[in-house]
């Protein structure tokens, strides 16, 4: 009886999948199998014998109207719960999407095209995978299962690019703004509108509207939809967040970029109220007065739907795409639509989406672990983190306030992470200190180039601490511009610390810095104490920062990063745990090991993360220290201080070294940085966050100088025994 049950379950969800989809756009073609190219690896723990084929519910491809040259190829797989999802829901799902992995891993070596599932095409192929994984129960049919779960999805280790994650919230989402598109009005011919991406400016390939909905709109929380009827044409924008007036404005900000010509445009919040909303609506138009756009402009409700209702028989829609002229005239009528002064002033009016969040997150602080999370609550699970691939999936969304909210949110937290460089020279006269030298020393605040957007809230002042540490401390207000998707007035403070050695033997110049405002300036104070001290015959050489290329071999540059692991001299930092690396074949090197010679001059960086990576045979082993450029380390410590503990993240790199496949930066300098873990589980902290990460951060500074020291040293012992041993 359960067997009857369960293929009754997984009918239904073929239906309830299949019908969706077609108001898509999406004519999947069902129940495909095809040749398992990976036997072994991909059978049970069950099975006798190797994995002979796959099984998918549904393959569907589509000419990607966001990103052109590609072609979508989709393997879907439904995953339908009639009586509820199971208590099992963590387990059953990570199956499902290693099981779809596994699928993809296969399908370009497939059988597919030879079995006529799929014809050739111009376009790159490029495999993803689509699992619904829903279940019928109406008390369950906005649950959130991607939200629940997104910290525990177990990425595969097998071969693919991308797998959307479509659960009951994202179905009933999905569902409602296609029913009320169509019943807004029923004549009409409906479309899905394609935005500019930065991805999709071939030109022959240019449509702005079309049957197709791609795949990222499936997971996107904005969803523009056009309807055609005779010499009318509606634009409805769908979002998922709750109405307010704040998201109302940057909705309508959007709208003006989207399709300013359609002769009405309809905003959809699933919770707007007229009596309760109304005044809030004309208040809010009254921003874009100037603009001939608001006056079209309404506010609706969408009506929610149950996608359950999907096994019934739906109305067949028709559809009418947009030629080529007709996008070409839509572009050049947006560029001349006139938006008030006010509207382009106000910077909290802006959502970025398309090729202008493209440039936003492809040069921002914005982390490439941040973007894959980001995809991960949004259920999009993406095997790669580089923002080769992450920037086009994000580019082709549409993100709503909310999110790009989140977006700014881990934009200043990045930024307010203090970061150090340290500069440092040999100090000629033992027996003068540094306040003696700094004695006619006086920092020229006027000197200094502010950069534009930056004024002094605080301005450059030198404090003695003691005879031999001095700290030039200041603080900026920048004003922000959306270049960096953060709007409005922030603050940032630096410091500058100029130091001499124990030993009075070396002198030391660091710059803490948030911001890259308060870096430039830093910058050029250091340079100004720099050029004091050096021309007055303190020190007999500039102080330099360490540098990539300051190592004599790429075994001791990885030797160096990775002692930071092991640090039993120091008082504050204990079990350290290799936690992330970044790499690179070197690709200067003719003779490479069998296993890294496909990578040469074809991976830019291999970023991985993990637990104990020190093992890794990429930096363990000696055969491939040589060979290995070794560009970031990231150790998870202990640490005690004073009266805080717990656990803290140290970062010791030379940023963007690899970020070019062919050139290697030599000359970029070693930049430190210490931030907590996102869980404070264990934590005990008394001081402030900043205060407390400032003096972590000196404390492994000096850790830094003092192993660059001894490494340097130790080089300098090895060079000498070699030319000893030559001259024998």
């Amino acid at each position: 009886m359960s067997g009857e049950i369960g293929v009754k379950s997984g009918n239904d969800g073929e239906k309830l999948v299949s019908e969706l989809l077609k108001l898509m756009g999406w004519n999947m073609a069902g129940n495909i199998q095809f040749n398992c190219t990976k036997g072994n690896a991909h059978k049970s723990k069950s099975a006798k014998g190797d994995r002979q084929t796959h099984n998918i519910d549904g393959l569907f491809a589509y000419e990607n109207p966001l990103i052109h040259n590609n072609r979508d190829v989709a393997f879907i797989s439904i995953k339908h719960k009639s009586k509820g999802y199971p208590t099992s829901k963590k387990t059953d799902i990570n199956k499902d999407i290693k099981d779809l992995a596994q699928c993809l891993e296969c399908a370009d070596n497939s059988n597919l095209y030879e079995n006529e599932y799929l014809e050739s095409a111009d376009r790159k192929d490029n495999f993803i995978g689509l699992l619904f994984f829903i279940s019928s129960l109406d008390s369950e049919k906005e649950y959130d299962l991607i939200s629940e779960l997104q910290e525990q999805f177990t990425i595969p280790n097998n071969k693919f690019s991308t797998i959307y994650l479509i659960d009951n919230k994202k179905a009933t989402f999905l569902i409602s703004v296609l029913k009320t598109a169509k019943n807004y009005r029923p004549a009409s011919k409906m479309e899905f509108l394609y935005h500019d991406t930065g991805y999709n400016n071939s030109p022959e390939n240019l449509y702005v509207s079309s049957k197709i909905m791609p795949i990222e709109l499936m997971n996107s929380s904005l969803i523009p939809i056009v309807l055609f009827e005779g010499k009318t044409s509606s634009l409805l924008l769908f979002t998922n967040i709750p109405f307010g007036k704040n998201y109302l404005k940057r909705l309508i900000w959007l709208t003006h970029k989207l399709c300013n010509l359609a002769t009405e445009i309809i905003i959809f919040f699933p919770d707007y109220d007229a009596t309760q909303h109304e005044n809030i609506v004309s208040v809010t138009k009254n921003i874009f007065q100037d603009s001939d756009v608001v006056d079209r402009i309404e506010v609706k409700r969408f009506n929610t739907y149950s996608f359950v209702t999907l096994k019934e028989p739906q109305t067949k829609t028709f559809f009418h795409p947009v030629s080529q002229s007709d996008y070409l005239i839509q572009k050049n009528k947006e560029i001349n639509t006139q938006i008030s002064k006010n509207v382009k002033s106000n910077l909290d009016l802006l959502l970025p989406y398309g090729s202008r969040l493209k440039q936003l997150i492809a040069t921002s602080q914005l982390s490439q672990t941040d973007l894959k999370k980001f995809l991960i609550s949004k259920g999009i699970i993406s095997k790669y983190a580089e923002k080769k691939y992450t920037v086009p999936i994000l580019s082709s969304m549409l993100l709503n306030p909310l999110e790009i909210e989140v977006i700014q949110e881990l934009l200043i937290e990045q930024e307010d992470k203090p970061k150090s460089i340290n500069k440092s020279a040999s100090w000629k006269d033992k027996n003068i200190s540094l306040e003696k030298a700094l004695g006619d020393f006086s920092l020229q605040v006027e000197n200094i180039n502010l950069p534009e957007n930056s004024k002094f809230v605080i301005k450059p002042k030198a404090e003695r601490k003691n005879e031999n540490y001095y700290e030039v401390s200041f603080e900026i207000e920048r004003i922000n511009t959306t270049k960096d998707l953060i709007t409005g007035a922030t603050r940032h403070s630096a410091s500058i610390l100029i130091t001499t050695s124990d030993k009075h033997d070396t002198v030391n110049i660091k710059s803490e810095y948030t911001s890259s405002e308060t870096k430039k300036i830093c910058d050029q104070i250091s340079s100004f104490y720099n050029h004091f001290l050096l021309t007055n015959d303190f020190i007999d050489r500039e102080a330099t920062s360490i540098k990539f290329g300051d190592f004599n071999s790429n075994q001791e540059r990885i030797d160096f990063l990775l002692s930071f692991k092991d640090v039993k001299f120091s008082e504050v930092f204990f079990d350290g745990s290799l936690e992330n690396i970044k790499f690179k074949p070197d690709a200067s090197l003719s003779d490479l090991p069998v296993d890294l010679e496909p990578m040469k001059d074809k991976v830019t960086n291999l970023d991985i993360n993990g637990n104990n990576l020190d093992e890794l045979t990429y930096v363990k082993e000696a055969i491939y220290k040589n060979v290995i450029l070794l560009e970031r380390v990231q150790v998870k410590f202990n640490f005690k201080f004073q009266e805080n503990s717990g656990k803290c993240i140290a970062t010791i790199h030379f940023p963007s070294t690899l970020n070019s496949h062919k050139k290697v930066d030599y000359t970029t300098i070693l930049e430190t940085k210490i931030e907590f873990p996102r869980t404070r589980r264990g934590m005990n902290i008394l001081w402030k966050r900043n205060r407390l990460i400032k003096a972590l951060s000196r404390e492994l500074d000096d850790l830094v100088i003092s192993k660059f020291i001894k490494a340097s040293n130790i080089s300098d012992s090895n060079n000498n025994n070699m030319v000893n041993e030559n001259k024998k």
